[in-house]
């Protein structure tokens, strides 16, 4: 005697692409794991305290299925001034000299290169884990 199968494909596509179903569940855990390896993986203070509150996961409905973004969604810090206390000494290189000052005025810094090393690497660790 053979035993048959028979598979329901609008129920497969169903199961796979509903956003609250459990694929989509699973990817949240995924992204919600990801997010929370690259905001530890950053440095202390600074760019942990500024970084990863922008550190973000969201669900994204595609015509394939949901998917998981894990992202940032600021990466310049605004420009402020750094005082000394009571000088700034440090080598600047386009004066070619040693220089001190009172304060300086920070353009910002550009953190989209440091973050995305850091989700990649995060990614890499979680893909045995869940």
């Amino acid at each position: 005697m053979a035993a048959r199968v028979e598979i329901n494909q609008a129920t497969i596509r169903e199961y796979i692409r509903t956003p609250d179903g459990p694929v989509a569940r699973h990817f949240m855990i995924i992204g919600e794991a990801i997010k929370a390896r690259t905001i530890a993986s950053l440095k202390p203070g600074f760019p942990q305290d500024w970084l990863g509150p922008f550190i973000v996961k969201r669900m994204v409905m595609t015509d394939d299925g949901p998917m998981v973004s894990v992202g940032i969604e600021r990466t310049k810090t605004k420009p402020h001034i750094i005082m000394g206390n009571p000088l700034l000494v440090f080598y600047w290189a386009k004066a070619g000299k040693v220089v001190r000052f009172r304060h300086v005025h920070h353009p910002g810094s550009e953190m989209a290169p440091y973050v995305a090393k850091k989700l990649l690497e995060a990614l890499e660790t979680v893909g045995g884990d869940i």
